[in-house]
């Protein structure tokens, strides 16, 4: 009896076994791309450089010394200031108590990008026209070396002075006061004056 049992039992399990169907892996949608046609033209545009409104310097600013170091080598190698501007703050620079950067700023926001360029340019190069009259590259280097003198340094503020060396016709040129700031990663430089000028 308890044979049979087993027997009949085993069969119903075979049974429900061989109902059941085969499942099959269901495949995911793959997405359509639109392939374009053998004849259609594809024009690469190169990507419009984008202007560096303010800074620009990267790692050659990273610390407050050595911005404004290579600040003044950058007035060395370009009279013109227009390497050195990506060391200034064209938003916040005050130039002798004169609100420089808030100037430029205004002309951004009056769309005169134009007039802004040009003005930035001309104090620029008004910047790097004493280094014209340097006594020598030597004299220069070595004024580099010793003539930054560090007044102030916090960790987002600092302020020095820079004692040019001699003139070539055996005069020095004023005593330089700079104040930077740190934007971001960099520090900019937000102030030149006259060491005796208001800041």
């Amino acid at each position: 009896m308890h044979a049979m049992r087993f027997f009949v039992a085993l069969l119903l399990v075979f049974a429900q076994g061989c109902s059941k169907k085969e499942e099959k892996p269901v495949e995911k949608e793959r997405p359509v791309y639109n392939k374009p046609d053998a004849g259609d033209n594809f024009e690469m545009k190169p990507m419009k450089k984008v202007q560096i409104l303010v800074g620009g310097c990267l790692e050659n600013c990273s610390e407050a010394r050595e911005s404004l170091f290579n600040y003044l080598s950058a007035l060395r190698r370009d009279p013109s200031g227009g390497e050195a501007m990506k060391f200034i703050n064209s938003v916040e620079l005050v130039y002798n108590g004169h609100e420089k950067g808030r100037e430029w700023a205004q002309m951004w926001k009056e769309m005169r990008a134009n007039s802004r360029i040009e003005s930035i340019g001309e104090f620029a190069k008004a910047m790097g026209e004493w280094v014209k009259s340097v006594e020598s590259e030597e004299a220069f280097q070595r004024a580099l070396l010793d003539g930054i003198e560090v007044k102030e340094l916090w960790t987002t503020r600092a302020v020095m002075l820079f004692h040019p060396p001699p003139l070539k016709d055996g005069t020095y040129a004023q005593v330089w006061r700079y104040e930077l700031k740190t934007r971001g990663l960099e520090w900019l430089i937000t102030g030149i004056a006259d060491r005796n000028a208001p800041n």
